[in-house]
């Protein structure tokens, strides 16, 4: 079975005001039969376009669209990047948040498998104006798992982050 990327937003007048019920139904934004998941949208549009970023059967993807409405699946599935043989990340990868802005280009967070089912964090430096374009990749990965609730839980070995927020030099990942 197949999981499919969906897709839901809320205004920030609701979000400051805490109306927390006032998210948007989820759409779908991928096709039937595509394993596609760990989405994220850049904060801004580059080239007049808003950017996807998905995983797509492993490998994160990109996606360049008009509009947030998503009235039709995306499609082109751009790989830019996909697991390394040998590394930390050699089963497969995925987003760990939306990408930060930076004076040296995008840098995002991926989590990456191991072919010991060992889930860690690492990071990418894409180009600023062409985010297809990977400026650095770290080779060794920057946080895994090493407190008994991150070796030992429903799911063993994980370090799996969803987001994180710039507070001065520092970086606060939530995972």
């Amino acid at each position: 079975q197949n999981t499919r990327l969906a897709l839901t937003s809320i205004t920030v007048d609701d979000f400051l005001a805490r109306r927390f019920d006032a998210w948007s139904m989820p759409r779908l934004v991928s096709p039937e039969g595509v394993d596609d998941k760990n989405g994220a949208i850049f904060p801004e549009k580059i080239e007049g376009k808003y950017v996807v970023l998905h995983r797509i059967a492993g490998h994160i993807c990109i996606d360049y669209v008009s509009t947030l409405e998503f009235d039709r699946p995306l499609m082109n599935y751009i790989e830019i990047m996909g697991p390394r043989w040998g590394m930390w990340d050699s089963r497969r990868i995925g987003i760990a948040g939306p990408p930060l802005k930076t004076d040296a280009g995008w840098l995002l967070f991926y989590h990456g498998l191991s072919e010991y089912g060992v889930y860690r964090v690492g990071a990418v430096l894409l180009d600023a104006g062409n985010p297809r374009r990977i400026l650095a990749r770290s080779a060794h990965a920057l946080f895994e798992p090493e407190t008994d609730y991150e070796i030992n839980g429903v799911v063993d070995q994980v370090v799996f982050p969803c987001g994180q927020v710039v507070r001065g030099d520092v970086i606060y990942m939530y995972y």
